[in-house]
């Protein structure tokens, strides 16, 4: 008996635009959001609720014969009709009423609608994106998609599949969950449900072992051969099809994590790295800043004055220093180790290992590692054994595979403030879904401090004032090491807190269930909740709700309005207070070192404090911008010169024995 097998197909990516071709690009991104804008989402989401409601007094019977009937119209796709497509969302709404419990609203099912369109879709949080994403995953399994439901996290991807799995078996359509804990096997055997929930990082990761095994192209020329000598066995094919990919938490897969790439690396065995390290990391700490060198920590770049490269080091150094070229190149990374990696920010000393620190999200990222030596020298630095030194085997950004998903869309709570890239990067148009009840939220005045005791001081009183009257309190940081200084300060002032960062992050699910208790104060970086809703209790509701206490700006105003969006939920009642210094670490990256002096001692903490601020993060965000381009405009030279795009426009399938 043979069995067919046809490995992932994706689109060719389109070209970079230039001058004026990249100004039509941008009009043309604007038409089409307005085009989007313009459809009647509403109306269309209101009549579907109503078809929905109808369903309620009808038998399970009933039900189950109407969801064969609107799936069959549906899988057809000259039948697929603005009427099949509401019926089809009636009949998937009430088993998510039977099943669930939970009845879609209306500004749910626009959200539906617009992910149906292969639209981006902004949903505030709290706004129920998670039915809204599982509404939309059926709709594209029943066409014989197979969809591809990606999280936050792997927590987020097993719960979600776990909890949803009643409502897809009701609608026909199997589900499952692909986790970096599961093995090769597992992972083949997942991936054949119609709809798998995982991440990013699992998705690409399992995507570029595929191709490392098969390669790029596979025709049944090049396999009957393979399968001869092998005598027929089936193949080691992970991820057999990316069709559709739908989206959690767009803004930080899409533009955040886009430039991030994933490598697929092998060890290679030597004894000569950790004396490198460890001799470049003396002679760069001998090093006077100004004098000998100048560290870009923006940019993670370095520059040796030439005299310092050219003289050869003394007696005991490393034959790699005597160099000039390889002294310039070593000296250089062990500066940026130095000087431009921050623990407790960029990464954490767990298990006397270095972990990575996603500082989008604050996460740890356990199985990720900086290439080019410097993980190594980060290991050096902290006194942890380094590891052995690794070799690439095939590495893919982000950016450049879900730019060749045949169909992507997605949801998120902030999106419209880089609308213009995601549809200059994947051809996304944005829309935004109004919420479903007016949104009580209080954003209080920017409040100044000229450095960080200040401001410290002020949270430690606004903390107890608020435990005072039964208030629950977030206290959102930028770094582990800040949540850390802050939990240090409550705690030697009898303040009892849970902490929440990338090093206390066992039990994220319970202290996010817990934030909202009465008195609950809870110190979190930006990772606190995404992708998981803080719900206050009734006596914190009538005592003004959850406060969010921001304690310093993020790069990117998108993080800021995540943390915003922690309180006040479906029309609660909620406060945020947004506090900042001259001595915050956006200020120190992206302004003036004398300006920022001028002002924490004459400026004062009013307006020039907050155009300062304002200035700070658009550079920021112009610099995040400029290296999502540059990655984007290398991933299309690789295409064009070394024919390495992962992409092949022909059909990918080859007939093999099956062991059945």
């Amino acid at each position: 008996m043979a069995a067919e097998i046809e490995l992932p197909r994706l689109r060719r990516p389109r070209p970079v635009p230039r001058g004026l071709e990249a100004g039509l690009e941008d009009v043309a991104g604007k038409w089409i959001r307005w085009r989007a804008r313009r459809v009647d989402l509403a109306g269309e989401a209101t009549r579907v609720r109503e078809a929905t409601l109808q369903w309620e007094g009808e038998r399970n019977a009933a039900l189950d014969n109407g969801l064969r009937q609107v799936r069959a119209n549906w899988a057809h796709r000259r039948q697929r009709t603005a009427k099949v497509r509401g019926d089809a969302l009636a009949a998937i709404g009430a088993v998510a009423v039977r099943e669930l419990g939970l009845v879609p609203h209306r500004e749910q099912l626009m959200g539906v609608l617009g992910l149906q369109r292969g639209w981006l879709v902004e949903m505030a949080t709290g706004e129920g994106k998670t039915l809204t994403l599982a509404m939309a995953a059926v709709l594209a399994a029943w066409t014989g998609q197979a969809v591809q439901v990606l999280t936050a996290n792997d927590y987020l991807a097993a719960r979600d599949a776990r909890a949803l799995a009643r409502f897809y078996a009701r609608c026909g359509v199997t589900v499952a969950a692909v986790t970096g804990e599961d093995r090769p096997a597992t992972r083949r055997e997942r991936y054949r449900a119609q709809v798998v929930y995982t991440t990013s990082r699992e998705l690409v990761g399992d995507f570029l072992r595929d191709r490392l095994r098969l390669g790029r192209r596979v025709t049944a020329e090049a396999w009957r051969p393979w399968v001869r000598r092998r005598g027929g066995a089936n193949p080691v094919v992970v991820l057999p099809r990316i069709q559709t990919v739908l989206v959690d938490e767009a803004d930080q897969v899409l533009v955040d994590e886009a430039v991030t790439p994933l490598i697929i690396s092998a060890q290679r065995e030597n004894d000569y790295l950790a004396d490198l390290c460890a001799e470049a990391l003396r002679e760069a700490r001998g090093l006077e800043s100004g004098r000998d060198f100048v560290v870009d920590v923006g940019r993670r770049e370095a520059k040796v004055d030439r005299r310092v490269t050219v003289t050869a080091a003394a007696g005991g150094t490393h034959a790699l220093l005597r160099v000039p070229r390889w002294r310039e190149e070593w000296l250089g990374k062990a500066l940026v180790a130095l000087h431009a990696y921050e623990a407790g920010k960029h990464y954490v000393v767990a298990e006397n290992k270095i972990v990575l620190v996603d500082e989008s999200t604050g996460r740890t990222m356990p199985d990720r590692s900086l290439g080019e030596g410097m993980h190594a020298l980060l290991e050096a630095k902290e006194g942890v054994p380094v590891s052995a030194p690794t070799e690439t085997m095939a590495s893919l950004s982000f950016q450049r595979f879900f730019r060749q998903v045949p169909r992507l869309a997605g949801v998120t709570g902030t999106a419209t403030d880089a609308a213009a890239e995601f549809w200059h990067l994947y051809r996304l148009p944005v829309v935004a879904i109004p919420p479903h009840r007016a949104v009580q939220r209080r954003v209080l005045r920017l409040r100044g401090f000229r450095d960080e005791a200040g401001k410290w001081a002020h949270v430690l009183a606004r903390v107890q004032a608020c435990r005072a009257t039964g208030q629950a309190v977030l206290i959102g940081t930028r770094t582990v090491a800040a949540s850390e200084a802050l939990a240090a300060e409550l705690r030697s002032a009898g303040v009892t807190f849970t902490l929440l960062n990338a090093v206390r992050s066992a039990h994220e699910a319970e202290i996010i269930a817990a934030a909202g208790q009465r008195g609950q104060i809870t110190i979190a970086t930006n990772m606190a909740g995404r992708g998981t809703d803080i719900v206050p209790r009734d006596e914190v509701l009538e005592a003004g709700g959850l406060r969010v206490i921001a304690t310093e700006r993020h790069g990117s105003s998108r993080v800021d309005r995540q943390l915003f969006g922690r309180c006040a939920r479906q029309g609660q009642p909620g406060e945020v207070e947004p506090l900042a210094s001259w001595a915050d670490e956006i200020l120190r990256h992206f302004m003036p070192g004398w300006w920022r002096r001028w002002g924490a001692l004459y400026g004062g903490t009013g307006w020039l404090l907050r155009g300062s601020l304002a200035i700070a993060q658009w550079r920021a965000g112009r610099r995040d911008a400029r290296r999502r381009l540059a990655v984007l405009r290398h991933d299309q030279w690789l295409d064009e010169n070394l024919s390495l795009g992962a992409a092949d426009p022909r059909p990918q399938r080859v007939r093999q024995a099956s062991m059945v």
